[in-house]
């Protein structure tokens, strides 16, 4: 964990008022409806096997989210003339 007591690890859009959300609280993941007025709680997942599990996963799409982003960046000469 990074520190922070919970984390938004995941989200997609259902409609245009609506998302589901996947939230790392503590040892536990959240899964969230939610809209403009509303957060509604629609499964909480504490299984520690399970967590472990998405939690490797997410770590991994960062890790190649990170790699493709310096491919990128190197292509591009680096980041020359940003300020």
């Amino acid at each position: 964990m990074d520190g922070e007591l919970w984390t938004v690890i995941s989200q997609r859009p259902l409609d245009a008022r609506h998302r589901l959300m996947v939230v790392r609280f503590a040892d536990s993941l959240l899964l969230l409806s939610v809209s403009q007025n509303q957060v509604a709680l629609l499964k909480e997942i504490d299984d520690p096997e399970l967590v472990a599990e998405v939690n490797s996963r997410v770590a991994g799409q960062q890790q190649s989210a990170a790699a493709s982003l310096r491919g990128k960046l190197a292509a591009l000469g680096g980041l020359r003339g940003m300020a």
